[in-house]
């Protein structure tokens, strides 16, 4: 199993719109085969920074998110909303309960 985080932070006054933005990727990745979970979080310390937090069987799986349609959708309707680029990293799975 592979982890994905992707951490954003939205610009001043922007957060509840990029708020409404990504929780409408949902719909689309809702029965996509291979991934096991897909969790966006909002910081409460700063509600401007969000965390993806996504599990998947496979990188090929992963590879094949980050190539999609409606991920390509969901960056360019993020365009000027956001400081900086998301930063995503993968994980694997060494322990858990």
């Amino acid at each position: 199993m592979i982890v994905v985080t992707v951490l954003l932070k939205a610009k001043l006054g922007m957060e509840t719109e990029v708020e409404e933005i990504i929780k409408g990727i949902l719909p689309n990745i809702k029965n996509e085969e291979g991934i096991l979970s897909y969790n966006i979080h909002r910081a409460i310390e700063d509600p401007s920074c969000f965390l993806f937090y996504e599990h998947y069987t496979s990188m090929e799986e992963v590879e094949k998110q980050n190539n999609s349609p409606h991920l390509e959708e969901l960056i360019k309707s993020l365009d000027g909303k956001l400081y900086g680029e998301a930063n995503e990293t993968h994980y694997k799975i060494i322990a858990s309960i």
